[in-house]
């Protein structure tokens, strides 16, 4: 199960819930090789509001560089 505790508007907190969806039964390989491309493909983000995607990848990618494991 995999829970994200989001601060943001509407499109942060969806881009979240979609790599919440989107992690599960997933390996490490997948899960570092995710990015923002795979929000932004799934989802209708607005032009002004595709920075929230690369928000959601540039915190997948320091989770992965500061815990030293992924999930």
């Amino acid at each position: 199960e995999a829970k994200a505790k989001i601060y943001g508007g509407p499109y942060l907190i969806f881009a979240a819930g979609f790599f919440c969806e989107w992690i599960k039964n997933k390996d490490q390989k997948e899960i570092l090789n995710f990015s923002a491309q795979d929000i932004l493909q799934a989802l209708s983000f607005p032009e002004v509001k595709k920075s929230s995607a690369f928000l959601i990848e540039e915190a997948i990618e320091k989770l992965g560089v500061f815990s030293g494991k992924m999930i």
